[in-house]
């Protein structure tokens, strides 16, 4: 039940196993939003990454500025803002696929890519101002800089689903994630030691694989579906920390909510 959620804290293995229910029961929508917005960016990025990468080498043998390297660099800078702007709609699409779908109010993908471009300019700007404060201190201080990225985790998702943008959705998240920081870190951690394990996997297995002949272009393949894997895996993490804002959301804000409704998720039955 919704109470549930808004009169307990959910524990580590709570919230990774309503993430999962939540990521499986929307699996249809979410591949058809990650098929259409980050599949198409992540394939264009591993076909002409190795080019890119070639031609910098060779550039570095002989240094020679010109308008073809100038516009190349400008292309690649605005392919790299492309991508990082489709992979935030792509995400936010998917919060607010889950946000409709907890509360039981249906939502195809189409409607959520909607409902997400809508806050894109917001979101943008939160995006923009976590940047300037996380890169300094994780540059120059790197503890400081993981601390301030923890409680600031759920400044995206606030700027999603909540009437806020910038330092004011960064406040809500400090707020939100205020007492649970350590639950927040094993959250970001488990993902992260999931995304380098994909990624070594997936280089290991193509240092294997023979470079020559007809098989030449199989390490290759296998780099790009590992990579797709670990693309893929930013969306159930979206799911997990939709989870845990919605359960602080409803504990620290508890008087905005009423609880009459059953949701899409049965806590009590995921947790079992």
């Amino acid at each position: 039940m919704i109470s549930d959620i808004a009169t307990r804290p959910l524990g580590f293995n709570e919230i990774l196993s309503i993430s999962y229910n939540l990521f499986t029961k929307k699996f249809r929508d979410i591949m058809t939003i990650y098929g259409m917005l980050l599949l198409p960016v992540y394939v264009l990025t591993e076909i002409f990454s190795p080019f890119i990468e070639k031609y910098f080498k060779n550039f570095k043998d002989t240094p020679e500025i010109s308008t073809f390297i100038i516009i190349m660099v400008c292309a690649f800078c605005l392919f790299i803002l492309i991508a990082s702007c489709v992979t935030a709609i792509a995400q936010n699409a998917c919060v607010k696929l889950f946000d409709e779908s907890f509360f039981g109010r249906e939502v195809d993908w189409k409607s959520s890519i909607k409902l997400s471009l809508v806050r894109f300019w917001p979101v943008a700007l939160t995006s923009f101002i976590l940047l300037l404060l996380i890169l300094p201190a994780t540059c120059f201080l790197i503890i400081p800089g993981i601390i301030l990225a923890t409680y600031t985790i759920l400044s995206t998702i606030c700027t999603v689903l909540k009437n806020v943008s910038g330092m004011s959705a960064i406040k809500e998240s400090i707020k939100l994630v205020s007492g649970k920081a350590w639950l927040a870190f094993r959250l970001i951690l488990i993902f992260f030691c999931m995304q380098l394990i994909i990624s070594f996997t997936g280089k290991f297995i193509a240092e294997l694989m023979p470079k020559q002949g007809l098989l030449a272009d199989l390490p290759s393949i296998i780099s790009l579906i590992f990579g797709i894997i670990s693309s893929f895996l930013s969306l159930y993490n979206a799911t997990t920390f939709y989870i845990f804002y919605i359960n602080r959301e409803m504990l620290v804000n508890s008087n905005q909510y009423q609880f009459n409704d059953e949701p899409a998720v049965e806590v009590a039955a995921i947790a079992e």
